[in-house]
């Protein structure tokens, strides 16, 4: 480190005081000094290519903004409080096309605002309000029908995506390259940045948003982790392989039955790959066997389960590894029985399930010389395989299937799944009273239809007060930076929206800027596409995202963000489409678009556009 740099801890500190400085009610100006210590500290973190740490300092600082320095930090961080009258009226003033800037742009949004539950719908269950999106829901009959229906069509979003196999041919083709070299790996690294621009695309052009972030929120509750940033065979092999298995797994199964999907990721080299599934007897792997169940399904929280109901213990870990040991993701293709299967397909090893000899045995043989016992926690044993060594193999495939889908329909998965569900689209800060009686209601659901995912869905969406004006639990979700980043490219109108199910054709500026988004907004912001930090995927957590560090970086890309969307759109037209409906519930309703710049910017970060 040279003697002009500063420290990592230098460099968080000085920009801890210094949003603190320009946060505060007061919004002290910095000093010279203070601004070349933040500019110094900026510098070294390298910001987002497109801004410099000059720019950025400039926006957040400079004294001729008094409004915006006075109002940015409250919008940002401040409680939400009931808004006085003379704030309504002030608001009202504001609206007025008489009294407010209007800048030339789009004019479908200048004199008229989308209804707050619709608002509501886009922000909490969808990905952003696209432009042109309360048609949409109009003509379905209600944010309510909106959301219902999309858990029901046919997805207009990863029809082009390549699926496991495929992407395991381009993981292979690195042998006629001569193995793990600079080449292969470009060629790896272009299927995968090709593969996450696709989803990113979908994300900003879909009219199905609700159902894209239900896929999110199952791909993050598998944790699949991809390293595509360390440069090894088994990372490549990982991180080529997200997006096959939202295709293979996710997007199929993420509206049906949970038994299904999680069959479904049992049964994906993803999965098999990414958490030591390959594994084989005497001495197995726990690794997967624990996350089924610590993670994927029942937890191990003892409230989950109904009274006097066991919790998993270690010697449950202990025999699950054994009954699901022995199975391999096949790298080349193979023929089975006359049948074809393609790479990736995941069977079980024949030498890893075989008789001794591999012969007919005279008595019955304990696979492994041990029996089965998942009691007290699942009423399964096993005794003995029967004796055609032949089939063997079938005969734990079949074991292996019948155990995992009863753990998928063990009670405690209800309870489980269902608040990691309210936490992601609804809130983590909910008080326990509500928390409580929105989890009974949706558990309720699952219990009846069989853990059908898609009933439950329609029941969140259409759960009371949730796209109304209700202090339980309007705004208590913080968007977490993939969905506030695409939401802001979602609402910026850049995007053409689909037509039918056939992907939108971008331009090379589009494309650019998507991949902007995804290699340079998100690892900024903590949270890249296809990775997550652990098995257990990203926090769900308001306060792990809005931090000052972050909140800084998210100041930064508004402003590019912003930027793109004031050549082409007006602040009013922006804000009656975005915050407005949902801005006249608050104080300080409409003072931006009194503002001289910056205002597109400013409403991406304001309170409302943050939460959902």
């Amino acid at each position: 480190m040279s003697q002009n740099q500063l420290s990592p801890e230098q460099a968080r500190q000085v920009v801890k005081t210094s949003l603190s400085k320009i946060t505060s009610p007061t919004a002290q100006v910095l000093s010279a000094t203070e601004k070349q210590q933040l500019s110094k500290a900026l510098g070294q973190a390298t910001p987002v290519k497109t801004i410099s740490a000059a720019e950025a300092q400039n926006f957040i600082s400079r004294p001729a903004q008094d409004a915006m320095r006075n109002n940015m930090s409250r919008l940002v961080r401040s409680n939400i409080r009931a808004t006085r009258s003379s704030d309504q009226l002030s608001a009202t003033t504001i609206l007025n096309p008489n009294t407010s800037p209007n800048p030339q742009g789009t004019t479908g949004y200048e004199s008229r605002a989308i209804p707050m539950a619709s608002l509501t719908a886009m922000h909490r269950f969808g990905l952003g309000p696209a432009y042109g999106e309360d048609a949409d829901i109009n003509q379905a009959g209600g944010p309510v029908n909106w959301l219902r229906n999309q858990t029901t069509q046919p997805r207009d979003f990863g029809s082009d995506y390549r699926n496991t196999s495929q992407l395991l041919d381009v993981y292979e083709s690195r042998h006629p390259m001569g193995g793990f070299n600079n080449t292969s790996w470009a060629v790896f690294w272009n299927a995968y940045t090709d593969e996450w621009g696709k989803f990113m695309r979908d994300a900003v052009t879909t009219r199905q948003p609700f159902a894209l972030a239900w896929s999110m929120f199952w791909f993050n509750h598998f944790g699949t982790i991809h390293q595509m940033d360390r440069l090894n065979m088994p990372s490549a092999k990982k991180g080529l392989l997200g997006t096959g298995f939202m295709k293979d797994v996710i997007f199929p199964n993420m509206f049906g039955k949970f038994d299904d999907l999680v069959y479904a990721s049992f049964n994906n080299a993803a999965m098999i790959f990414h958490l030591d599934g390959e594994t084989f007897a005497p001495n197995p792997n726990q690794n997967y066997a624990r996350e089924i169940l610590e993670l994927h399904t029942v937890g191990n929280n003892p409230s989950n389960y109904p009274a006097g109901m066991p919790v998993y213990t270690t010697q449950t870990i202990q025999e699950l590894s054994y009954i699901i040991s022995g199975r391999i993701a096949a790298l080349t293709p193979f023929m089975d029985g006359g049948v074809s299967y393609p790479r990736g397909t995941v069977r079980i090893s024949r030498a890893s399930h075989m008789h001794p000899g591999n012969a007919r045995s005279a008595t019955s043989f304990n696979y492994l010389n041990r029996g089965y016992d998942l009691t007290p926690f699942l009423p399964y044993t096993l005794a003995e395989y029967p004796l055609d060594a032949h089939f063997i193999q079938w005969h734990v495939a079949d074991q292996q299937q019948r155990v995992i889908r009863m753990i998928a329909n063990h009670p405690a998965c209800a309870r489980h799944i269902v608040k990691k569900i309210v936490k992601y689209f609804v809130s983590d800060q909910l008080d326990w009273g509500t928390m409580t009686t929105l989890t009974n209601h949706l558990v309720g659901v699952w219990n009846n239809t069989g853990g059908d995912l898609g009933a439950v869905a329609r029941a969140l969406v259409g759960y009371d007060n949730l796209l109304a004006l209700n202090n339980n639990y309007l705004f208590h979700k913080f968007k977490n930076p993939q969905r506030w980043v695409i939401a802001a490219l979602r609402s910026s109108n850049l995007f053409p929206r689909i037509t039918g199910n056939t992907p939108v054709v971008l331009n090379d500026t589009q494309r650019n800027l998507l991949q902007t988004a995804i290699f340079e907004y998100l690892q900024k912001l903590n949270m890249r596409l296809g990775y997550a930090p652990d098995v257990r995927g990203y926090s769900q957590s308001n306060a792990d995202w809005k931090t000052d560090s972050g909140m800084l970086q998210r100041i930064m890309i508004a402003t590019e963000i912003g930027a793109l969307i004031q050549g082409q759109e007006s602040a009013r037209s922006f804000y009656n489409r975005t915050v407005n409906t949902l801005r006249l519930q608050l104080s300080r309703s409409a003072s931006i678009l009194t503002w001289n710049a910056n205002q597109h910017a400013a409403l991406l970060m304001s309170e409302e556009f943050l939460r959902g």
